[in-house]
């Protein structure tokens, strides 16, 4: 099952099969989700990658929990309220814990409060093939879902020895420090890229010194050229206006690609 609005908050097909890792330790499918739940995701992929580092599973769990406010209706003729499983979770991240060592790292919001009325009667079935990963021709399907009672996972587990860790840690951390989250969505959208889609991938990154910063951080080379006969400041004004027409304008940033 799959709601018409999420593709508003970014999702494309085909889905990058690491999209069906981050949410297997969560025990969570697509249609749980409100559409907020995308902006996360886009935004952690796209920072980890254009900061040098690489998704990485264990490493989500760790910078994020699972949320869910349920809600009850009343079908046909039931005496008791039944809860209701799609439209109603999204991540968070996690707070700080000092006693087991957790640091709160997160991206500043770049969301909507509230999204069109009634948004949960548009939705569709849709048939979403993934590789086999052991090698043969036949495609999995990861992200469907059999009506079962919701008994998902606020907190899973993460291995934070694994070799790329602290490079995915790493990368998400730079981040929060230099960009918003309404930054990083304009970012892609400039880029024309929709971060959770399976096969973009990045020429280049350098390392630049920028205005507003101490130090150097990591910048993503896209080649793009801005349209004949358009000033800089129309530029600008068209990716707001992309921005403010699916998300909530949040807060201001230092980083630029070309």
């Amino acid at each position: 099952m799959c709601l018409r609005i999420f593709f508003i908050a970014g999702l494309r097909f085909p889905v990058d099969p690491v999209i069906p890792k981050l949410l297997e330790p969560f025990n969570v499918k697509l249609h749980h989700f409100t559409p907020n739940r995308f902006v996360q995701l886009l935004k952690f992929i796209w920072v980890v990658w254009t900061f040098g580092g690489v998704v990485l599973v264990d490493a989500f769990c760790k910078l994020f929990l699972f949320h869910c406010q349920s809600r009850k209706v009343y079908v046909d003729s039931d005496t008791e309220p039944r809860e209701v499983q799609n439209g109603c979770c999204t991540f968070v991240p996690r707070k700080a814990n000092k006693k087991v060592g957790l640091e709160k790292i997160m991206i500043s919001l770049a969301q909507k409060n509230k999204w069109e009325g009634n948004w949960l009667k548009y939705w569709f079935y849709a048939k979403i093939g993934f590789p086999d990963p052991e090698g043969s021709d036949e495609e999995i399907y990861l992200l469907a879902s059999d009506i079962a009672d919701f008994d998902h996972t606020y907190q899973p587990g993460f291995n934070k020895h694994l070799p790329e860790f602290k490079v995915c840690m790493s990368a998400f951390k730079e981040a929060s420090k230099a960009c918003g989250g309404r930054d990083i969505v304009e970012e892609f959208l400039a880029a024309k890229v929709w971060p959770i889609t399976f096969g973009w991938a990045l020429k280049e990154l350098v390392r630049r010194m920028f205005p507003s910063l101490a130090y150097e951080i990591a910048s993503p080379v896209f080649n793009l050229g801005r349209p004949e006969g358009q000033s800089d400041e129309v530029v600008v004004s068209e990716l707001e206006r992309g921005f403010r027409y699916t998300w909530a304008l949040e807060s201001e940033g230092v980083r630029f690609f070309d």
